[in-house]
Order: C-alpha cells, then structure tokens, then sequence
C-alpha cells in the first residue's frame, strides 16, 4: 500500500513538470537616461518589427525603466527612443530570440531648442440666454391639457 502511495506522488511530480507552458515570445526592457545619466520619466520607446509592421510602445516609469512584453519573434526590429528636449535615439536591425529578455539602455543628448508659444483660445458655446432645457405652456394649452385629477402634478409630469 505505500509503494502506491509513494509511485502515485512520483507520477504525479513528473506529470506536473510537462504542463508548464511554452513561452512564444520575447521582451524588451532597459532604461532612457540624459548624458548626464539622469533618469528620464515618461520617455516615449517605439519597436517596431518591420516585417508585420506591428508596433509596441511604452512610456518609461519614474525611474526612467521600461519593459515591452509579448513581442513578436525575429526580426528586424527598429526602436524609436523620444522625449520632449532631447534628440531622439533609433536602433535598427535588432532580432529577437524565442524567449529572450533583450535589454536596451539609451542614453539621449540634450537638444538646445526653443519651443514655440502655444495659445489657446476658446469661444463660448454656451449661449447665456439659455438655462437648459424649457417648455412654456400657455393658458389655451393648459385648459386643453388632459388631466386627470386637475391637479398641477398632472401637468408636471408632462
């Protein structure tokens, strides 16, 4: 009785080793720095597997770190790393393995550029003369109004 205990739980472990699922696809992650290596939160980071033409994009967190999961195998790829003041960074021809975490760290120069002023103006489009939504009845249409216990409820309800 214990050596069927015993090869029930051996069988048992060894089935439980070929259920793990197969990983089909690949991540990047890295890190977007300032040639300071100052971390840049909210970095834009583009791939694009140029075959398919299928894009993943993140925004890099407070630590300037992102991570893209579930990326198609193979390649090529080309990243686009962009951030407001800094001249963006493209990598091209990056290919990856079926289950590789494939890192990128990006380091982005400063970009000495004026932005322009933005104005923003807006017309009213509420008209003032207007409170919302009415209905003026009259005294002819109040008399010929159906009631049925002439009361002002009756109209209201209207």
């Amino acid at each position: 009785m214990r050596l069927k205990h015993v090869l029930f739980l051996l069988v048992s472990w060894l089935s439980t080793t070929a259920l793990y699922a197969q990983v089909t696809t690949a991540s990047m992650n890295g890190s977007v720095t300032d040639d300071k290596g100052e971390p840049l939160f909210g970095a834009t980071v583009v791939a694009k597997h140029v075959p398919s033409g299928t894009q993943y994009g993140v925004v890099t967190i407070n630590d300037g770190r992102f991570t893209i999961p579930n990326m198609r195998v193979g390649g090529p790829y080309e990243v686009v790393v962009s951030y407001v003041g800094f001249k963006g960074e493209k990598y091209e021809g990056i290919n990856l393995q079926l289950g590789q975490k494939f890192v990128l760290n990006s380091k982005l120069k400063s970009d000495a550029s004026t932005l322009q002023e933005v104005v923003i103006k807006a017309d009213p489009i509420l008209n003032s003369t207007r409170t919302g939504a009415a209905l003026n009845i009259d005294n002819t249409q109040l008399q010929t109004l159906p009631t049925i216990s002439r009361s002002a409820s009756d109209y209201t309800r209207l």
